[in-house]
C-alpha cells in the first residue's frame, strides 16, 4: 500500500491527492527519461485514475473529467502498441467507462454514451479473445447496463430494452462463483428489462421477470411497488393491491407507496379512506409529497396540491415536484370523472416528466383510461391497455 492509498483510507482525500500528484509528477520525469519504457506511462496513467476517483467522490467533477482524459490518452496510445494484451486494453475501458460516468452525472448524455460504447467496444473485443472468461461478461454486462441506462433517460426506450436484454442474457448465463454477487447483478438486470417492458406498454410481459426479481430480493420495497404498478396496469388489481401493500410494509414511511396502494385499491373498488388515514399517519407532512397524499384523502383540492409542487424553495425540486403534481392530479380528476381536468393534467405530465420518471411510465396508461371512459365505470376501473 502507498501513502496516498493510506491516507485516502483514512479519509483524508486532499492528502492522498496531493501524494499522488507527486508521484505523478514523477513518473512523468522518469517517462521523459525512457520514452521507450511504457511502465512509466502506464503508472502515470494509474495515478490519474486515482486522483480522478478522489475528485468524482469529492464533487469535482470538472476536475476529475480532465485527470481521467489525461489518463486516458496515454492508455489509449499504450493499448494501441499491444492491441492483444488484454490488461491494456482492460485498463482502456476502465478509464472511458469513467469518463462516461462523470460526463453522466454533469448531464451530457450524448457524450456520456459515447464514452460508454467506447468501453463496450474494448471489452467486446477483449471478451471475443477468451468468449469463456466470466471475469470479461461481467465487464461487458456491466457496460450494457451503463448504455441501457442513458438510452432510457434519453427516452429511447426500445434502444434501452435491447441493452438491458443483453446484460441479462450474460448475467443468466455466469457461473456461481460468487452466489451473492451473481444474485445481485441478476436481479438488477431482471428488474431493468421488466420496467422497460413496462415502459413500453407491455406489463404483462414484464411479470414473469418482476416474480423473479422479487425471489432473488423477496426483502426489497421498491420491486413489490414496481411489480405492483405493472399488475395494476395489466388489469389485476387485487394483485397489485397485495404487492403495493407488501412495499408499505416493508417500507412504512414511503408515502409513493402509500399513493400507489391508494390507487390501486381504487381500481379494485375498494373504499380504503379508513386505511388510507392510517398509513398516512406515519408520514412526514412536512415533505412532499404530503400535498398529493393530502389531496387523496379528501383534505386538499387538486389545484392546492398543484400550488403546493410550485412553491418548493429549490427550482430542481419545483420541477419535479410539479411534474408529479400534474400526474397525481390527473388521476384524482379522472377516478372522480373530472375527465377535462384529467386530460390537461395528464397531458402536461407526458410532456415534462423525466423518463425514469413512475409517472412517466404510467401516463399512457391512465390516457388510455380516460379513453375508456364511456364504456363505463367498470371497465375504467379494471379495462388492462392493449
Amino acid at each position: 500500500m502507498t501513502v496516498g492509498d493510506g491516507l485516502r483510507q483514512q479519509g483524508d482525500g486532499a492528502g492522498a491527492v496531493a501524494v499522488y500528484r507527486e508521484s505523478l509528477a514523477a513518473y512523468s520525469a522518469l517517462a521523459a527519461d525512457h520514452p521507450a519504457d511504457d511502465g512509466w506511462r502506464i503508472r502515470m496513467a494509474e495515478r490519474d485514475l486515482d486522483i480522478g476517483d478522489i475528485e468524482a467522490e469529492q464533487g469535482d467533477l470538472s476536475d476529475a473529467l480532465q485527470v481521467y482524459r489525461d489518463g486516458h490518452v496515454i492508455r489509449r496510445e499504450v493499448a494501441a502498441t499491444a492491441p492483444k494484451d488484454p490488461d491494456r486494453q482492460r485498463s482502456l475501458a476502465i478509464s472511458a467507462r469513467r469518463i462516461g460516468s462523470i460526463l453522466l452525472r454533469q448531464g451530457d448524455l450524448s457524450a456520456a454514451l459515447e464514452a460508454f460504447r467506447e468501453s463496450y467496444a474494448v471489452r467486446r473485443a477483449i471478451l471475443a479473445q477468451d468468449p469463456g472468461n466470466s471475469d470479461r461478461q461481467v465487464d461487458l454486462a456491466l457496460i450494457e447496463s451503463d448504455i441501457g441506462g442513458v438510452l432510457e433517460w434519453q427516452g429511447e426506450l426500445a434502444g434501452a430494452l435491447a441493452s438491458y436484454g443483453d446484460a441479462l442474457a450474460i448475467r443468466r448465463g455466469l457461473p456461481a462463483d460468487n452466489e451473492a454477487d451473481r444474485r445481485k447483478d441478476l436481479r438488477a438486470s431482471l428488474r431493468a428489462v421488466a420496467n422497460m417492458l413496462y415502459a413500453t406498454g407491455k406489463p404483462r410481459d414484464a411479470l414473469p421477470l418482476f416474480d423473479e426479481a422479487v425471489s432473488l430480493g423477496p426483502d426489497d420495497a421498491a420491486l413489490f411497488a414496481e411489480r405492483g404498478r405493472a399488475r395494476l396496469y395489466a388489469g389485476l388489481a387485487l394483485l397489485a393491491v397485495d404487492d403495493l401493500a407488501a412495499a408499505t410494509k416493508l417500507d412504512p414511511a414511503n408515502a409513493y407507496d402509500r399513493i400507489w396502494l391508494h390507487i390501486s385499491r381504487s381500481r379494485a373498488q375498494r373504499d380504503d379512506r379508513d386505511e388510507l388515514v392510517e398509513g398516512a399517519a406515519k408520514l412526514d407532512r412536512n415533505a412532499w409529497p404530503w400535498p398529493v397524499v393530502a389531496m387523496f384523502l379528501g383534505d386538499q383540492a387538486r389545484e392546492a396540491t398543484k400550488a403546493a409542487a410550485a412553491a418548493a424553495e429549490v427550482e430542481k425540486e419545483r420541477r419535479e415536484h410539479s411534474r408529479e403534481a400534474n400526474f397525481y392530479t390527473g388521476v384524482e380528476a379522472l377516478d372522480t370523472g373530472d375527465t377535462d381536468a384529467a386530460r390537461a393534467s395528464l397531458e402536461a405530465a407526458a410532456a415534462n416528466c423525466p423518463h425514469d420518471f413512475d409517472e412517466y411510465r404510467a401516463v399512457p396508461f391512465e390516457l388510455l383510461r380516460l379513453l375508456a371512459v364511456g364504456t363505463g365505470p367498470e371497465a375504467l376501473a379494471l379495462r388492462p391497455p392493449h
